[in-house]
């Protein structure tokens, strides 16, 4: 007898509490999308699909300012989540299948521009298939400079590309000499600042380029140095790759996973543990940047 029928579920996903929504029945409606993730945050609200915006009215990123003993993250709904980014840590950004390119980015791209307009250097070996220039042409949303990204930027790279300020090659053929350029690249950046610096590694780039065992050491090597220096070390790790993977969870401090439910991007943390939040990206600040809504 009903002209609509709408099913609502609370169900526990990954140890956290999901809510999702089911149009089972809308009389006289094409019900293109008949699941959708909800929450009770502030009221009932509907989740919606994980879109890239662009950016209509461009400015500089705000850098916020760092705790004694802990680096912002880039984003301060983050920073309230999980307390900062300890200084000398290790933090693992986890991303679960179907998980669009754009959000680890905005993840870590705040996080270089908050480095980089605070005059820290920032070394990145990027996920298979990214380019130089996209890499730089994104970080100029921030507001960060092609002065600054000269200075400050240095971008490793392991196949032939065009030779630019910022990237350094890597030897596919030989983890160690790579590592020893890594590492001089280090130095050099945290010599001409004199401040710490922030790493940022695919850790399953590594393993697909250079034997497991060889990539591990040189995680261990770059959390160890990160941990004496007082820098930052992220590592971001895709689907697959699971050894790599769970021996970059033992090195974190800090664990956050990204995954995907009924096109809605969610985030919980594994260190510190937190309920689900789900990410959009938001530019009302000049930038791109995510808003975290949790899951009640």
């Amino acid at each position: 007898m009903a002209d609509g029928i709408i099913t609502l579920r609370r169900k526990i996903l990954n140890g956290s509490v999901f809510r999702e929504l089911e149009i089972v029945k809308m009389r006289g409606t094409l019900i293109e999308r008949p699941l959708h993730a909800f929450t009770l945050h502030r009221g009932f609200h509907v989740l919606p699909l994980f879109r890239n915006k662009p950016v209509k009215n461009p400015g500089r990123y705000t850098a916020h300012h760092d705790q004694e003993e802990h680096y912002h993250t880039g984003n301060p709904a983050l920073d309230e989540i999980t307390g900062g980014y300890r200084r000398g840590d290790t933090v693992f950004l986890e991303l679960g299948p179907n998980i669009a390119p754009i959000v680890p980015a905005l993840m870590v791209g705040p996080l270089r521009a908050s480095f980089m307009t605070r005059m820290r250097g920032v070394l990145f070996l990027p996920p298979s298939g990214e380019s130089v220039k996209r890499i730089t042409d994104f970080d100029h949303q921030y507001g960060v400079t092609a002065e600054e990204q000269e200075n400050l930027l240095r971008i490793a790279t392991t196949l032939p590309e065009e030779e630019t300020p910022v990237n350094i090659s890597l030897d596919p053929t030989d983890i160690k000499m790579s590592q020893r350029i890594w590492r001089e690249e280090a130095s050099r950046l945290q010599g001409k600042t004199g401040q710490p610096i922030l790493e940022i590694v695919y850790a399953d780039r590594l393993s697909k380029t250079w034997p497991e065992a060889q990539s591990r050491s040189f995680l261990d090597t770059e959390s160890m140095h990160t941990r004496n220096t007082g820098g930052l070390l992220v590592l971001l790790s895709r689907p697959g790759e699971e050894a790599t993977k769970q021996h970059a969870s033992n090195l974190a401090h800090t664990h956050l996973r990204m995954h995907n439910q009924r096109g809605v991007v969610l985030m919980d943390g594994v260190k510190p543990q937190t309920p689900l939040y789900a990410l959009e990206q938001d530019n009302s600040q000049g930038y791109p940047s995510l808003t975290l809504t949790p899951i009640y």
